[in-house]
């Protein structure tokens, strides 16, 4: 069920130390840019295939060349602005009933979005209650099925889903064991969408189709094909990574027994 308050204790490891506001707010330039590239690297490990399809939010971070001055500024003031506005207690909480109450990204799209680029898109989000009320509407009880699929051919940054995660959780159900299947044109909205199954905890059956729903008709199928291979990929670069670990630790070793003989 629905959180009734915020938790003050979201992202803070030591209760006696300075808040994660405190800490993000303390960072430098330079400080920022580092601790942002763990967090995605940090998803990566555990999200790989949604990690792949935020890709246009996060690529910047991971250019040959670094950041200019004005990009690690505009990073800064961003995050700054976000952690003061609040950010956290939506998106940080950790009660992801609490997290499905909004779609940060998308107000944010939104927002940096023109009348005209919205217009040329075709770019028009369901609000939030709109959303909320045709979930409960369509969901009951009796026709929730766990291994039903949720399949939104136009999901922007994914809000309907949201919605639909928030009524299920209302019902007592585990998003996770439902597919969530979105289809979307503009790789920005994609990537938000991918960003906020990971905030809305959706579970691991989402997929993502980056493309045109109408001239394309097997979306879901494509996004499947793409998932596989991200995780296969995934799994071949932690086999290296472990096989790496193992042969310092065996030349570790090594060292140790030379040197003791």
């Amino acid at each position: 069920m629905a959180s009734s308050q915020r938790s003050p204790s979201y992202g803070k490891a030591d209760p006696t130390g300075p808040s994660l506001e405190q800490q993000i707010l303390g960072l430098d330039g330079p400080e920022l840019i580092s601790v942002l590239r763990r967090i995605w690297g940090a998803q990566w490990l555990n999200q790989p295939y949604l990690i792949e399809i935020a890709r246009p939010l996060h690529d910047w971070l991971e250019q040959d060349e670094e950041p200019s001055v004005d990009v690690v500024k505009a990073a800064r003031a961003v995050a700054q602005a976000a952690i003061k506005s609040g950010l956290l207690s939506i998106t940080g909480n950790p009660d992801p009933q609490w997290r499905c109450q909004e779609d940060v990204l998308g107000a944010v799209l939104t927002t940096l979005r023109s009348k005209g680029g919205r217009d040329a898109l075709a770019e028009f989000h369901t609000p939030t209650p709109v959303a909320d009320m045709m979930a409960k509407m369509l969901l009951t009880p009796d026709s929730i099925k766990p291994g039903m699929s949720f399949d939104e051919p136009a999901a922007g940054t994914g809000g309907m889903l949201r919605a639909l995660a928030l009524a299920l959780r209302e019902h007592d159900r585990n998003p996770h064991d439902y597919v969530w299947s979105m289809g979307e044109l503009n790789p920005t909205a994609a990537a938000c969408a991918a960003v906020n199954a990971i905030v809305w905890d959706l579970g691991p059956n989402v997929l993502i189709h980056v493309g045109n729903t109408l001239a394309v008709g097997d979306g879901p199928a494509r996004a499947a094909e793409h998932r596989k291979a991200v995780l296969e990929h995934h799994d071949r670069v932690m086999g290296v990574t472990a096989m790496a670990v193992a042969v310092r630790q065996a030349q570790a070793l090594l060292e140790q027994v030379s040197a003791a003989a």
